[in-house]
């Protein structure tokens, strides 16, 4: 049973263990969210493990504001892949936080096309003095 954030993330980050084991820490970082779970589970949108991806995207979408700054940082990098980029449209589209929904709609924009890479890099920066 995890009792701490320090054990979530080492269970989260741990591929050899089970979708539902990894899927147990990020529930445990829903309950008790803080600033380093919430930079794991955007490290998470790019896991290989479909579910660990999908959990995390659910999981930031429901922690709301918290999640953005790290999101965006993450977005704001030249490497901000498909997977990355696909759990963004969920954490923001799906998010519990209205501001989220209504202030990233620029954001999902730049997420899709042909130069999602680049859009979304300039969408992000822009947005990230609305939730420092």
């Amino acid at each position: 049973m995890i009792q701490t954030t320090e054990q979530a993330i080492a269970v989260i980050q741990n591929t050899r263990l089970s979708e539902a084991e990894r899927e147990e820490g990020i529930h445990f970082v829903r309950q008790t969210p803080s600033a380093q779970g919430i930079e794991v589970l955007v490290e998470a949108l790019r896991d290989n493990d479909h579910g660990v991806r999908f959990a995390a995207a659910h999981t930031l979408a429901y922690v709301g504001d918290a999640a953005m700054p790290a999101l965006l940082r993450a977005l704001a990098q030249a490497d901000n892949d498909i997977a990355l980029r696909k759990g963004a449209t969920i954490v923001i589209g799906e998010s519990t936080s209205l501001k989220v929904r209504e202030q990233g709609q620029a954001l999902l924009n730049a997420l899709k096309g042909s130069q999602a890479g680049i859009a979304t890099m300039e969408a992000a920066i822009k947005l990230m003095p609305s939730f420092e």
